[in-house]
């Protein structure tokens, strides 16, 4: 990979971080889940591993319910 190709690479992964925390933010769990692949799993401390992107984006959505986030990423979204 040349240095042209990483910094495209890179660029693309910071405007998928930045529209999957827009769908985080906005509770938008449909488009949540269409930016993660199917066989996501999500391991955080002190939790069971979820495994998919739709039981990722349920898991995520009790955590959140009635509260609201705000990323401050600083990506291009």
């Amino acid at each position: 990979m040349d240095d042209i190709e990483r910094m495209v690479a890179l660029e693309e992964i910071f405007r998928l971080k930045g529209r999957r925390d827009r769908a985080l933010d906005t509770k938008d769990w449909e488009g949540y889940i269409s930016l993660h692949v199917p066989e996501h799993v999500s391991e955080n401390e002190g939790e069971q591993p979820r495994h998919g992107a739709r039981e990722n984006a349920e898991g995520v959505a009790r955590i959140l319910e009635g509260i609201l986030t705000v990323h401050h990423c600083h990506t291009p979204e």
